[in-house]
Protein backbone atom coordinates (compact mmCIF):
# COMPACT_ATOMS: atom_id res chain seq x y z
CA UNK A 1 0.00 0.00 0.00
CA UNK A 2 1.25 3.58 -0.65
CA UNK A 3 2.95 5.14 2.79
CA UNK A 4 0.93 7.66 4.34
CA UNK A 5 2.04 11.25 3.62
CA UNK A 6 6.06 10.39 3.52
CA UNK A 7 7.81 13.64 3.32
CA UNK A 8 10.01 13.54 -0.02
CA UNK A 9 13.12 13.50 1.38
CA UNK A 10 12.07 10.18 2.85
CA UNK A 11 11.32 8.27 -0.63
CA UNK A 12 14.57 6.72 -1.85
CA UNK A 13 13.70 6.49 -5.20
CA UNK A 14 14.00 10.17 -5.18
CA UNK A 15 10.26 10.52 -7.28
CA UNK A 16 8.61 12.49 -4.61
CA UNK A 17 11.13 15.21 -4.28
CA UNK A 18 11.43 15.67 -8.27
CA UNK A 19 7.79 15.93 -8.51
CA UNK A 20 7.51 18.48 -5.14
CA UNK A 21 10.35 20.27 -7.05
CA UNK A 22 9.24 20.51 -10.36
CA UNK A 23 5.31 21.44 -9.84
CA UNK A 24 6.60 24.31 -7.36
CA UNK A 25 9.47 25.38 -10.00
CA UNK A 26 6.54 26.09 -12.61
CA UNK A 27 3.35 26.59 -10.56
CA UNK A 28 1.82 23.41 -11.13
CA UNK A 29 -0.62 23.24 -8.68
CA UNK A 30 -1.58 24.91 -5.39
CA UNK A 31 -1.18 22.98 -2.41
CA UNK A 32 -4.19 20.57 -1.98
CA UNK A 33 -5.37 21.16 -5.44
CA UNK A 34 -7.46 19.18 -7.45
CA UNK A 35 -5.83 16.95 -10.55
CA UNK A 36 -7.43 15.05 -13.01
CA UNK A 37 -4.65 12.85 -13.83
CA UNK A 38 -4.10 10.89 -17.76
CA UNK A 39 -3.80 6.96 -16.47
CA UNK A 40 -3.05 4.56 -18.71
CA UNK A 41 -1.92 2.03 -16.60
CA UNK A 42 2.18 2.74 -17.42
CA UNK A 43 4.71 2.93 -14.76
CA UNK A 44 4.75 6.49 -15.38
CA UNK A 45 1.37 7.71 -15.24
CA UNK A 46 0.59 4.91 -12.11
CA UNK A 47 3.29 6.73 -9.88
CA UNK A 48 2.71 9.81 -11.23
CA UNK A 49 -0.95 9.05 -9.71
CA UNK A 50 0.18 7.45 -6.34
CA UNK A 51 3.06 10.90 -6.06
CA UNK A 52 0.76 13.16 -5.98
CA UNK A 53 -1.48 11.51 -3.51
CA UNK A 54 1.40 11.36 -1.58
CA UNK A 55 2.01 14.92 -2.00
CA UNK A 56 -1.32 15.97 -0.93
CA UNK A 57 -3.32 17.03 -3.89
CA UNK A 58 -6.91 15.89 -4.98
CA UNK A 59 -6.59 13.08 -7.10
CA UNK A 60 -8.96 12.00 -10.21
CA UNK A 61 -8.41 9.76 -13.02
CA UNK A 62 -9.23 9.38 -16.96
CA UNK A 63 -8.47 6.53 -18.74
CA UNK A 64 -8.53 6.20 -22.50
CA UNK A 65 -9.11 3.10 -24.85
CA UNK A 66 -8.08 4.14 -28.42
CA UNK A 67 -9.37 0.86 -29.58
CA UNK A 68 -5.97 -0.19 -31.09
CA UNK A 69 -5.07 -3.37 -29.08
CA UNK A 70 -7.89 -5.62 -28.87
CA UNK A 71 -7.29 -7.06 -25.64
CA UNK A 72 -4.84 -5.17 -24.11
CA UNK A 73 -6.67 -2.34 -24.21
CA UNK A 74 -9.14 -4.45 -22.40
CA UNK A 75 -6.88 -5.58 -19.57
CA UNK A 76 -5.47 -2.06 -19.30
CA UNK A 77 -8.64 -0.56 -18.80
CA UNK A 78 -9.37 -3.14 -15.94
CA UNK A 79 -6.02 -2.66 -14.50
CA UNK A 80 -7.19 1.24 -14.21
CA UNK A 81 -10.42 -0.04 -12.43
CA UNK A 82 -8.81 -1.79 -10.02
CA UNK A 83 -5.95 0.13 -9.13
CA UNK A 84 -8.43 3.48 -8.65
CA UNK A 85 -10.79 1.36 -6.55
CA UNK A 86 -7.82 0.10 -4.35
CA UNK A 87 -6.89 3.81 -3.45
CA UNK A 88 -10.33 5.34 -4.04
CA UNK A 89 -9.81 7.18 -6.51
CA UNK A 90 -12.66 8.66 -9.08
CA UNK A 91 -11.81 7.05 -12.38
CA UNK A 92 -13.61 8.04 -15.56
CA UNK A 93 -13.33 6.02 -18.73
CA UNK A 94 -13.43 7.01 -22.48
CA UNK A 95 -13.03 5.48 -25.81
CA UNK A 96 -12.10 6.77 -29.31
CA UNK A 97 -11.69 5.58 -31.91
CA UNK A 98 -8.38 6.10 -33.72
CA UNK A 99 -8.08 3.88 -36.87
CA UNK A 100 -11.23 5.13 -37.98
CA UNK A 101 -9.93 8.89 -37.15
CA UNK A 102 -6.21 8.04 -38.75
CA UNK A 103 -8.59 7.03 -42.12
CA UNK A 104 -10.24 9.47 -42.29
CA UNK A 105 -7.80 12.51 -41.63
CA UNK A 106 -4.90 11.03 -42.89
CA UNK A 107 -2.88 11.09 -40.06
CA UNK A 108 -0.41 9.27 -38.43
CA UNK A 109 -2.33 6.15 -35.94
CA UNK A 110 0.54 8.03 -33.41
CA UNK A 111 -0.48 11.95 -33.84
CA UNK A 112 -4.50 10.50 -34.39
CA UNK A 113 -4.29 8.92 -30.91
CA UNK A 114 -2.91 12.19 -29.52
CA UNK A 115 -5.65 14.38 -30.72
CA UNK A 116 -8.27 11.85 -29.59
CA UNK A 117 -6.60 11.20 -26.28
CA UNK A 118 -6.76 15.37 -25.45
CA UNK A 119 -9.87 15.71 -26.22
CA UNK A 120 -10.90 13.11 -24.28
CA UNK A 121 -9.08 15.00 -21.70
CA UNK A 122 -10.54 17.89 -22.17
CA UNK A 123 -14.29 16.78 -21.89
CA UNK A 124 -14.10 17.43 -18.26
CA UNK A 125 -13.93 20.48 -16.71
CA UNK A 126 -13.38 20.04 -13.75
CA UNK A 127 -10.39 19.71 -12.27
CA UNK A 128 -9.03 22.95 -13.87
CA UNK A 129 -5.55 20.93 -14.21
CA UNK A 130 -4.94 18.12 -16.08
CA UNK A 131 -1.72 16.12 -15.43
CA UNK A 132 -0.12 14.06 -18.00
CA UNK A 133 2.49 11.32 -16.90
CA UNK A 134 5.13 12.78 -20.05
CA UNK A 135 8.91 12.29 -18.43
CA UNK A 136 12.20 13.32 -19.02
CA UNK A 137 12.72 10.75 -20.94
CA UNK A 138 9.90 11.83 -23.14
CA UNK A 139 11.21 14.83 -23.52
CA UNK A 140 14.74 14.18 -24.29
CA UNK A 141 13.05 12.00 -27.19
CA UNK A 142 10.74 14.86 -28.23
CA UNK A 143 13.54 16.95 -28.60
CA UNK A 144 15.48 14.86 -30.69
CA UNK A 145 12.55 14.47 -33.16
CA UNK A 146 12.03 18.32 -33.77
CA UNK A 147 16.16 18.39 -34.37
CA UNK A 148 15.94 15.63 -37.06
CA UNK A 149 13.03 17.15 -38.28
CA UNK A 150 14.26 20.80 -37.82
CA UNK A 151 13.38 23.67 -35.36
CA UNK A 152 14.52 26.34 -32.96
CA UNK A 153 14.56 26.77 -29.53
CA UNK A 154 11.47 26.23 -28.78
CA UNK A 155 11.61 22.77 -30.14
CA UNK A 156 14.77 21.70 -28.25
CA UNK A 157 12.91 22.70 -24.89
CA UNK A 158 10.89 19.16 -25.66
CA UNK A 159 7.70 18.69 -23.92
CA UNK A 160 6.46 21.67 -22.48
CA UNK A 161 6.29 22.03 -18.63
CA UNK A 162 2.52 23.64 -19.14
CA UNK A 163 0.45 24.10 -21.42
CA UNK A 164 -2.61 25.36 -20.66
CA UNK A 165 -4.78 22.98 -18.09
CA UNK A 166 -2.09 20.89 -19.01
CA UNK A 167 1.00 20.21 -16.60
CA UNK A 168 3.82 17.26 -16.54
CA UNK A 169 4.98 16.93 -12.64
CA UNK A 170 6.96 14.36 -14.51
CA UNK A 171 8.94 16.08 -17.00
CA UNK A 172 11.97 16.21 -15.33
CA UNK A 173 12.15 12.72 -13.78
CA UNK A 174 13.45 9.76 -15.41
CA UNK A 175 11.68 6.75 -16.32
CA UNK A 176 14.09 4.96 -14.83
CA UNK A 177 13.03 6.87 -11.59
CA UNK A 178 9.20 6.18 -11.84
CA UNK A 179 9.99 2.36 -12.21
CA UNK A 180 12.17 2.42 -8.92
CA UNK A 181 9.67 4.15 -7.16
CA UNK A 182 6.76 1.10 -8.18
CA UNK A 183 9.14 -1.65 -6.84
CA UNK A 184 9.82 -0.16 -3.93
CA UNK A 185 6.25 0.40 -3.10
CA UNK A 186 5.59 -2.96 -4.44
CA UNK A 187 3.33 -1.55 -7.09
CA UNK A 188 2.15 -3.35 -9.91
CA UNK A 189 1.87 -1.93 -13.83
CA UNK A 190 1.11 -2.51 -17.61
CA UNK A 191 3.19 -2.48 -20.20
CA UNK A 192 1.92 -1.23 -24.13
CA UNK A 193 3.88 -3.80 -26.03
CA UNK A 194 3.45 -1.49 -28.92
CA UNK A 195 6.32 0.27 -27.37
CA UNK A 196 8.51 -2.47 -27.53
CA UNK A 197 8.46 -2.67 -31.11
CA UNK A 198 10.96 -0.24 -33.27
CA UNK A 199 8.31 0.67 -35.77
CA UNK A 200 7.81 4.33 -35.52
CA UNK A 201 9.68 7.62 -34.84
CA UNK A 202 9.73 8.05 -31.21
CA UNK A 203 10.46 4.33 -31.02
CA UNK A 204 13.15 4.11 -32.99
CA UNK A 205 14.56 6.61 -31.32
CA UNK A 206 14.09 5.18 -27.44
CA UNK A 207 14.87 2.01 -28.59
CA UNK A 208 18.17 2.22 -31.11
CA UNK A 209 19.56 6.55 -31.18
CA UNK A 210 19.43 6.80 -27.33
CA UNK A 211 21.38 3.58 -26.50
CA UNK A 212 23.70 4.73 -29.38
CA UNK A 213 24.22 8.19 -28.07
CA UNK A 214 24.42 6.63 -24.49
CA UNK A 215 28.13 5.03 -25.61
CA UNK A 216 29.29 8.68 -26.39
CA UNK A 217 27.78 9.94 -22.98
CA UNK A 218 26.20 7.92 -20.23
CA UNK A 219 24.63 11.33 -19.16
CA UNK A 220 23.16 12.30 -21.76
CA UNK A 221 19.76 12.91 -20.05
CA UNK A 222 20.99 14.58 -17.53
CA UNK A 223 23.04 16.86 -19.53
CA UNK A 224 19.96 17.22 -22.16
CA UNK A 225 18.17 18.29 -18.58
CA UNK A 226 20.36 20.51 -17.52
CA UNK A 227 20.68 22.14 -21.42
CA UNK A 228 17.17 22.14 -21.38
CA UNK A 229 17.03 25.02 -18.37
CA UNK A 230 18.91 27.29 -20.60
CA UNK A 231 16.55 26.52 -23.27
CA UNK A 232 13.51 26.92 -21.65
CA UNK A 233 14.90 30.42 -20.41
CA UNK A 234 15.81 31.37 -23.76
CA UNK A 235 12.32 30.39 -25.19
CA UNK A 236 10.83 32.22 -22.41
CA UNK A 237 12.68 35.49 -22.84
CA UNK A 238 11.91 35.55 -26.83
CA UNK A 239 8.36 34.39 -26.59
CA UNK A 240 7.87 37.91 -24.13
CA UNK A 241 9.67 39.82 -26.48
CA UNK A 242 7.84 38.59 -29.67
CA UNK A 243 4.89 39.11 -27.52
CA UNK A 244 4.96 42.69 -27.05
CA UNK A 245 6.05 43.44 -30.75
CA UNK A 246 2.97 41.26 -31.91
CA UNK A 247 0.81 43.40 -29.52
CA UNK A 248 2.03 46.67 -31.20
CA UNK A 249 1.28 45.52 -34.14
CA UNK A 250 -1.89 43.30 -34.16
CA UNK A 251 -5.38 45.17 -34.95
CA UNK A 252 -8.69 43.30 -34.35
CA UNK A 253 -11.20 44.53 -36.90
CA UNK A 254 -14.56 43.45 -38.01
CA UNK A 255 -13.93 41.12 -41.00
CA UNK A 256 -10.61 39.73 -39.25
CA UNK A 257 -7.27 40.14 -37.55
CA UNK A 258 -4.93 42.33 -39.06
CA UNK A 259 -1.09 43.13 -38.73
CA UNK A 260 0.51 46.49 -39.31
CA UNK A 261 4.21 45.42 -39.76
CA UNK A 262 6.11 49.02 -40.31
CA UNK A 263 8.81 49.20 -37.83
CA UNK A 264 9.06 45.10 -37.77
CA UNK A 265 11.54 45.19 -40.09
CA UNK A 266 14.27 46.87 -38.20
CA UNK A 267 14.08 43.57 -35.06
CA UNK A 268 16.93 41.48 -34.90
CA UNK A 269 16.39 38.87 -37.58
CA UNK A 270 16.10 36.18 -34.44
CA UNK A 271 13.33 38.32 -33.14
CA UNK A 272 11.79 39.02 -36.25
CA UNK A 273 11.65 35.53 -37.41
CA UNK A 274 9.89 34.71 -34.17
CA UNK A 275 7.01 37.21 -34.22
CA UNK A 276 6.55 35.75 -38.04
CA UNK A 277 5.86 32.52 -36.64
CA UNK A 278 3.87 33.73 -33.51
CA UNK A 279 2.32 35.45 -36.59
CA UNK A 280 1.56 32.01 -38.35
CA UNK A 281 0.94 30.16 -35.60
CA UNK A 282 -1.96 32.40 -34.77
CA UNK A 283 -3.62 32.22 -38.03
CA UNK A 284 -3.21 28.42 -37.79
CA UNK A 285 -0.26 27.76 -40.54
CA UNK A 286 2.36 25.09 -39.16
CA UNK A 287 5.25 26.86 -38.24
CA UNK A 288 8.48 26.37 -40.28
CA UNK A 289 11.96 28.81 -41.40
CA UNK A 290 10.59 28.42 -44.88
CA UNK A 291 7.44 29.71 -44.49
CA UNK A 292 8.47 32.57 -41.99
CA UNK A 293 10.89 33.68 -44.32
CA UNK A 294 8.27 33.63 -47.23
CA UNK A 295 5.87 35.97 -45.26
CA UNK A 296 8.55 38.61 -44.44
CA UNK A 297 9.63 38.67 -47.88
CA UNK A 298 6.11 39.15 -48.25
CA UNK A 299 5.90 42.35 -46.53
CA UNK A 300 9.38 43.84 -46.81
CA UNK A 301 10.34 43.15 -50.20
CA UNK A 302 7.33 43.81 -52.73
CA UNK A 303 6.74 47.31 -53.84
CA UNK A 304 4.99 49.72 -51.35
CA UNK A 305 1.69 49.89 -53.19
CA UNK A 306 1.47 46.44 -54.51
CA UNK A 307 -0.76 43.89 -53.08
CA UNK A 308 1.48 41.06 -52.77
CA UNK A 309 -0.14 37.58 -52.01
CA UNK A 310 1.09 34.23 -50.92
CA UNK A 311 -0.76 31.08 -50.53
CA UNK A 312 0.74 29.58 -47.16
CA UNK A 313 -1.33 26.46 -46.47
CA UNK A 314 -3.70 24.64 -48.49
CA UNK A 315 -6.47 27.53 -49.32
CA UNK A 316 -5.55 30.33 -46.90
CA UNK A 317 -3.24 33.09 -48.22
CA UNK A 318 -1.41 35.95 -46.90
CA UNK A 319 -2.23 39.20 -48.05
CA UNK A 320 0.08 42.67 -48.14
CA UNK A 321 -0.79 45.58 -48.99
CA UNK A 322 0.54 49.59 -47.66
CA UNK A 323 2.01 48.04 -44.48
CA UNK A 324 -1.01 45.96 -43.57
CA UNK A 325 -0.58 41.81 -43.50
CA UNK A 326 -3.99 40.04 -43.37
CA UNK A 327 -4.93 36.56 -43.73
CA UNK A 328 -7.87 35.04 -45.80
CA UNK A 329 -9.29 31.87 -46.51
CA UNK A 330 -9.22 31.28 -50.57
CA UNK A 331 -10.72 29.26 -52.63
CA UNK A 332 -9.16 26.17 -54.49
CA UNK A 333 -10.93 23.59 -56.17
CA UNK A 334 -11.84 21.15 -53.34
CA UNK A 335 -12.97 23.34 -51.06
CA UNK A 336 -15.65 24.68 -54.25
CA UNK A 337 -16.69 21.15 -54.63
CA UNK A 338 -17.20 20.36 -50.77
CA UNK A 339 -19.96 18.70 -49.55
CA UNK A 340 -21.14 16.23 -46.96
CA UNK A 341 -23.75 15.05 -45.25
CA UNK A 342 -24.59 16.65 -41.86
CA UNK A 343 -26.97 14.95 -38.93
CA UNK A 344 -29.63 17.10 -37.09
CA UNK A 345 -28.06 17.44 -33.68
CA UNK A 346 -24.80 16.76 -34.63
CA UNK A 347 -21.52 19.26 -35.46
CA UNK A 348 -20.39 19.49 -38.92
CA UNK A 349 -17.02 20.70 -40.21
CA UNK A 350 -17.63 22.99 -43.02
CA UNK A 351 -14.14 24.09 -44.49
CA UNK A 352 -12.68 25.09 -41.08
CA UNK A 353 -16.31 26.90 -39.88
CA UNK A 354 -19.11 24.97 -37.66
CA UNK A 355 -22.68 23.71 -38.51
CA UNK A 356 -25.22 22.41 -36.69
CA UNK A 357 -29.14 22.20 -36.70
CA UNK A 358 -30.81 22.09 -33.63
CA UNK A 359 -34.36 21.16 -33.47
CA UNK A 360 -36.68 22.50 -30.82
CA UNK A 361 -39.66 21.21 -29.85
CA UNK A 362 -41.90 24.12 -30.26
CA UNK A 363 -43.99 23.62 -27.23
CA UNK A 364 -41.17 23.33 -24.93
CA UNK A 365 -39.71 26.69 -26.55
CA UNK A 366 -42.17 28.92 -24.13
CA UNK A 367 -43.04 31.48 -26.68
CA UNK A 368 -46.34 32.37 -25.64
CA UNK A 369 -48.55 33.19 -28.52
CA UNK A 370 -47.53 31.46 -32.01
CA UNK A 371 -50.15 32.33 -33.94
CA UNK A 372 -48.22 35.30 -35.44
CA UNK A 373 -45.32 33.51 -36.75
CA UNK A 374 -43.14 36.63 -35.78
CA UNK A 375 -42.78 35.29 -32.18
CA UNK A 376 -41.06 32.59 -33.37
CA UNK A 377 -38.12 34.42 -35.32
CA UNK A 378 -37.72 36.48 -31.88
CA UNK A 379 -37.06 33.73 -30.15
CA UNK A 380 -34.15 32.92 -31.92
CA UNK A 381 -30.81 34.26 -33.21
CA UNK A 382 -30.06 32.28 -35.53
CA UNK A 383 -32.27 31.53 -38.68
CA UNK A 384 -34.95 28.60 -38.11
CA UNK A 385 -37.22 26.46 -40.11
CA UNK A 386 -39.86 23.80 -39.90
CA UNK A 387 -37.91 20.57 -38.95
CA UNK A 388 -40.81 18.56 -40.20
CA UNK A 389 -40.60 19.73 -43.64
CA UNK A 390 -37.09 19.53 -44.37
CA UNK A 391 -36.55 16.03 -46.64
CA UNK A 392 -34.70 13.17 -46.11
CA UNK A 393 -30.56 13.57 -45.53
CA UNK A 394 -29.08 17.14 -45.79
CA UNK A 395 -26.55 18.07 -47.11
CA UNK A 396 -24.17 20.76 -46.67
CA UNK A 397 -22.22 21.68 -49.39
CA UNK A 398 -20.72 25.23 -50.93
CA UNK A 399 -22.34 27.36 -53.77
CA UNK A 400 -22.40 25.98 -57.04
CA UNK A 401 -23.04 28.25 -60.40
CA UNK A 402 -27.01 28.67 -61.17
CA UNK A 403 -27.73 28.09 -57.53
CA UNK A 404 -30.86 29.49 -57.00
CA UNK A 405 -33.94 29.78 -54.05
CA UNK A 406 -36.91 30.79 -53.43
CA UNK A 407 -37.17 32.86 -50.25
CA UNK A 408 -39.30 32.48 -47.36
CA UNK A 409 -41.75 35.62 -47.51
CA UNK A 410 -40.54 36.36 -51.48
CA UNK A 411 -42.66 35.42 -54.44
CA UNK A 412 -39.71 34.83 -56.59
CA UNK A 413 -37.13 32.44 -57.01
CA UNK A 414 -33.67 34.26 -56.79
CA UNK A 415 -29.82 33.46 -58.06
CA UNK A 416 -28.03 32.83 -54.54
CA UNK A 417 -25.21 34.68 -56.52
CA UNK A 418 -26.89 38.28 -57.21
CA UNK A 419 -28.10 37.71 -53.68
CA UNK A 420 -24.83 37.49 -52.31
CA UNK A 421 -23.48 40.19 -54.35
CA UNK A 422 -22.04 43.15 -52.57
CA UNK A 423 -22.80 42.04 -48.86
CA UNK A 424 -19.79 38.52 -49.37
CA UNK A 425 -16.09 39.38 -51.52
CA UNK A 426 -16.12 37.08 -54.43
CA UNK A 427 -13.33 35.18 -53.09
CA UNK A 428 -14.94 34.36 -49.78
CA UNK A 429 -18.70 33.05 -51.91
CA UNK A 430 -17.41 29.35 -51.97
CA UNK A 431 -17.64 29.11 -48.09
CA UNK A 432 -20.90 30.13 -47.61
CA UNK A 433 -23.29 27.33 -46.73
CA UNK A 434 -25.83 25.87 -48.35
CA UNK A 435 -28.12 22.96 -47.12
CA UNK A 436 -29.86 20.94 -49.56
CA UNK A 437 -32.31 17.79 -48.70
CA UNK A 438 -34.06 15.60 -51.34
CA UNK A 439 -35.93 18.11 -52.82
CA UNK A 440 -32.83 21.11 -53.34
CA UNK A 441 -31.82 23.88 -51.96
CA UNK A 442 -34.04 25.11 -48.52
CA UNK A 443 -31.24 27.38 -47.52
CA UNK A 444 -28.85 29.81 -48.36
CA UNK A 445 -26.31 31.73 -45.38
CA UNK A 446 -26.68 35.14 -45.24
CA UNK A 447 -30.12 35.02 -47.14
CA UNK A 448 -32.08 32.71 -45.17
CA UNK A 449 -33.95 29.23 -45.57
CA UNK A 450 -36.72 28.61 -48.65
CA UNK A 451 -40.25 29.43 -48.72
CA UNK A 452 -41.36 25.85 -48.64
CA UNK A 453 -39.59 24.48 -45.20
CA UNK A 454 -40.91 28.32 -43.71
CA UNK A 455 -41.53 28.17 -39.84
CA UNK A 456 -45.17 29.04 -39.59
CA UNK A 457 -48.02 28.95 -36.98
CA UNK A 458 -48.56 24.96 -37.83
CA UNK A 459 -45.02 24.28 -36.89
CA UNK A 460 -44.29 21.65 -34.10
CA UNK A 461 -40.38 21.34 -34.22
CA UNK A 462 -37.99 23.96 -35.39
CA UNK A 463 -35.10 23.24 -37.01
CA UNK A 464 -32.14 26.13 -36.06
CA UNK A 465 -29.10 26.56 -37.77
CA UNK A 466 -26.03 27.48 -36.26
CA UNK A 467 -22.85 28.44 -38.36
CA UNK A 468 -19.99 29.46 -36.27
CA UNK A 469 -16.18 30.17 -37.71
CA UNK A 470 -14.90 32.73 -39.80
CA UNK A 471 -15.71 33.24 -42.82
Amino acid sequence: MIPNKRQPEDDPSGLLLSVKSTVEKFSMLKPGEAVLVGLSGGADSVSLTLALMELGYKVSAVHVDHMIRGTESDRDREFCREFCKKFGIELFCERVNVPEYARKTGLSPETAARELRYRAFEKHDLPAKIATAHNADDCLETALFNFARGTGVRGLCGVPPVRGRFIRPLISTPRAEAERYLKLLGQEYVTDSTNLLPDCSRNMLRLLAIPELKKVNPDILGNYLRSRDNFLETEEYFSQLAESALKDCRCEEPDGRTYRTVGLEKLHPALKHRVFGEILRENGVEVSRDKTLRLEELCFYKPENEKAKSELSKGLFALCKNGVLRFEKGGNDGDKNFSAKLNFGEEGDFLGRKVLIRVTDVSQAEMGDLSDIKNINKNFTNPVADYDKIKGTVIMRSRRPGDKIRLAGRGFTSEVKKLLSGSVPEEKRHRIVMLEDREGLFFAEGAGPAERVKADSSTKRLAEIIISGRL
